[in-house]
């Protein structure tokens, strides 16, 4: 009984193991109206919530510098802002890490809310 079970096992985590990684895509849409933007940024227009499309949508392009993703809405390639959508896979952004100094002014809250774990 163990053998089939372990074959089993071992068949399912290769196949994990030799899947293709997940195309990157816009799951949803958070902003009401989305803006549409140039390669640089600039506002180009704006769409609303209502008109977006349903469903997946695939990312052409990352620019990383200015966080923006290109995709193609209605056979035009566009930029979006990626503080507009919820995409997959998330995006995992890194903040600066910062400490509360010993003696600060604020006297009432003793936490640091969002930081943690700073070890630079």
């Amino acid at each position: 009984m163990t053998k089939p079970l372990a074959v089993l096992i071992i068949v399912l985590l290769t196949q994990g193991a030799f899947a293709a990684p997940a195309k990157p895509t816009v799951e949803a849409f958070i902003g009401d109206p989305i803006a549409i933007l140039d390669a640089q940024g600039n506002v180009e227009g704006e769409m609303p919530l209502r008109d977006a499309p349903k469903g997946p949508l695939p990312i052409l392009q990352y620019n990383e510098a200015i966080d923006l993703v290109q995709v193609e809405l209605a056979g035009k390639k566009v930029w979006l802002d990626t503080l507009d959508l919820r995409m997959n896979p998330t995006k995992i952004v890194t903040l600066s890490c910062q400490e509360m100094k010993p003696g600060s002014p604020d006297k009432e809250n003793n936490s640091t809310i969002g930081y943690g774990g700073c070890k630079e």
